[in-house]
C-alpha cells in the first residue's frame, strides 16, 4: 500500500494497492518494491513520461531514456551510473546525455594510463 494523490484537484492522497510494472508514475514510492518508476525510452525522457520498471531485470545492450537527478549531488559521476543502474542485471549504466539514453552494460577492466597513481 502506498499514499498516492489524486491525478485531478483537490488532489487527495488516498492510501492504494503499489503501481505494477508498466503503469505510469512519478516516484519509486508508487511503484512495486521490486520495481522503479523511470523512463522506458529516450522519447519518454524528452516528454517526461515515466512508469514502473523491474529492478535488477534488463540485460547489458537494454536502452532506457535518461534526465539527471537533480536532486541528487554526486560527489563522483560514476555514482549515477551505479544509481541508475538498478535496472540492468549488472548493476550499471552507460549514460550517453545527447541522445537522453542510458545502457545496460558491464564492466570488464578499469585502466589507468598513470602507472604511479595515489589517491588524493
Amino acid at each position: 500500500m502506498a499514499c498516492l494523490a489524486s491525478k485531478t484537484w483537490p488532489y487527495v492522497s488516498t492510501c492504494q494497492k503499489l503501481l505494477e510494472d508498466g503503469n505510469p508514475c512519478n516516484s519509486d514510492y508508487e511503484c512495486d518494491i521490486i520495481s522503479g518508476c523511470w523512463y522506458a525510452t529516450p522519447a519518454d525522457s524528452v516528454n517526461n513520461l515515466k512508469i514502473c520498471i523491474p529492478k535488477y531485470q534488463a540485460a547489458n545492450g537494454k536502452i532506457f531514456g535518461y534526465q539527471p537527478k537533480v536532486d541528487l549531488n554526486f560527489k563522483y559521476a560514476i555514482q549515477e551510473n551505479y544509481i541508475l543502474g538498478k535496472f540492468c542485471q549488472s548493476g550499471i549504466v552507460f549514460i550517453d546525455k545527447k541522445s537522453n539514453s542510458m545502457m545496460c552494460t558491464s564492466i570488464k577492466s578499469v585502466y589507468t594510463s598513470d602507472d604511479n597513481f595515489q589517491k588524493a
